[in-house]
This record gives C-alpha cells, structure tokens and sequence, in this order.
C-alpha cells in the first residue's frame, strides 16, 4: 500500500506553512509551523575522525570542497530530525553520527561514505539510532 499523498498545496511558505493534502479521496491539513527548515549552500567537509569533522547544522547541506579521507560530522538530533546532505565535492566524504550514536548498521560512531555526486537524507530516530532513506 503506498501511503505518500497523490497531491498537495503548499499555502505561506515558510514557518507557519500549511500544507493540504490528499491520499485518494481522504484530505488533511498539517501545520509545519514546528519545522524549522534551512539550507548551509558551500561547506567544506574537513577532518578525518569523528572529533575533527565539520559539523552540520542545517537541514539542507551540500558540500562542496573535500579532501581524500575527510568528513562531516550529523547534528545532536532530536527524534525525526532529518538532515539531507549532497556531495558536490571532487572527493567521496565521511558522514559521521554524533558520538555514541550509529548509522544503520556502522556501529557507534562509526561513519557512512557519501559518494561524490550522491546524496543521502538521514533521519534520527532516537536511541542514538539514523537511518538512511
């Protein structure tokens, strides 16, 4: 069963956002008042462990400069934070959790490799526990 809504209106962008929606024939109405959205356009991902990767701190981040090895670093979440991350750098990049948690199956503190070209939206679930959609 797909459960992804067959269309929607987005009414004020922005803080305070409405967005209509229908699933067939069942309409809604979510109040995105409590997401605060925001984009970091040109972060250079350095570092090579954990402790020296560059923090994220939006939700939208697109990398751009990199060397061989380095990395980023998620933000400290709360559940359902979702960070989305493009790597438009010349070098594949390490995305690090925060300390204690994992990514899917890494392990604690473990990281995932985000590929040049690629992009990953990562959701917290809680338990110290991001998982990649």
């Amino acid at each position: 069963m797909d459960f992804f809504p067959t269309s929607f209106t987005t009414i004020q962008p922005g803080p305070g956002t409405v967005v209509l929606g229908s699933y067939g024939s069942n309409p809604y109405n979510v109040d995105m008042s409590y997401i605060a959205l925001n984009s970091t356009a040109s972060i250079a991902a350095l570092g090579n462990t954990q402790s020296t990767a560059t923090p994220l701190t939006s939700s939208y981040n697109v990398v751009t400069a990199s060397a061989s090895g380095s990395g980023v670093v998620l933000p400290i979440p709360t559940v359902s934070t979702t960070v989305a991350i493009l790597n438009r750098s010349a070098y594949s990049i390490n995305v690090y959790p925060g300390l204690g948690a994992s990514i899917e199956t890494q392990g604690a503190n473990n990281p995932i490799l985000l590929n040049t070209g690629d992009s990953n939206i990562i959701v917290y679930t809680g338990d110290y526990k991001w998982y990649v959609l």
